[in-house]
């Protein structure tokens, strides 16, 4: 609807607080190490599913009934851990920390969520999914991360998550707040955040 009230939303999966420490420890070593970069406040910290972008105020019930769908593949073991970079280490735009998950189930919640929105008018993604946490941004057009640098992290943890998150992302010169709008939990459906 023209003038509809939008929010810019993506779904992403909250981290326990044993990781979101391990990722505060590898940030604060890189800071030494690297320059040009803008690190993400550890209270920002999730494994991205999929950014939605703006959407209408009217299209989050559906959005989360797409998220209950998908939460048939909750509870996740997930192993984190281990750096990298989006495009590449030599034009780095985005670090990343790693997140792998041997039983495939992550990759099945992202399906499921991306053509489930898609059917809601927001854009398939058309890259490959890559199951990450966002730790850091360029300042610049890129950053460059040398190899060394990313073989200093080899240590992986395990996260087992049992929840997705519905966020809004709200911009400012600070930096973006995430509030959670919903979130549905392994075996119970959907709660309020």
């Amino acid at each position: 609807m023209a003038g509809e009230a939008k929010k810019r939303l993506f779904i992403g999966i909250p981290l326990s607080a044993d990781i979101r420490a391990y990722a505060e420890r590898v940030i604060g070593s890189l800071q030494g190490k690297l320059s040009d970069i803008r690190w993400v406040p550890a209270q920002n910290l999730h494994v991205t599913i999929k950014f939605l972008g703006l959407c209408e105020d009217s299209k989050v019930g559906e959005i989360i009934e797409v998220m209950k769908a998908a939460g048939v593949y909750l509870p996740l073991r997930l192993e984190v851990g281990g750096v990298g970079a989006f495009p590449s280490l030599a034009y780095a735009r985005v670090i990343w920390m790693s997140v792998k998950d041997c039983s495939g189930e992550i990759e099945k919640m992202y399906r499921v969520i991306d053509k489930g929105v898609g059917r809601l008018g927001i854009p398939r993604e058309k890259r490959k999914y890559h199951p990450h946490i966002t730790i850091g941004r360029a300042r610049g057009k890129h950053a460059c991360v040398p190899e060394n640098v990313v073989k200093e992290y080899p240590d992986r943890k395990v996260l087992n998550a049992d929840e997705v998150v519905l966020f809004e992302s709200k911009l400012s010169r600070e930096g973006a707040k995430y509030t959670v709008i919903e979130s549905i939990s392994s075996g119970e459906g959907a709660r309020n955040g």
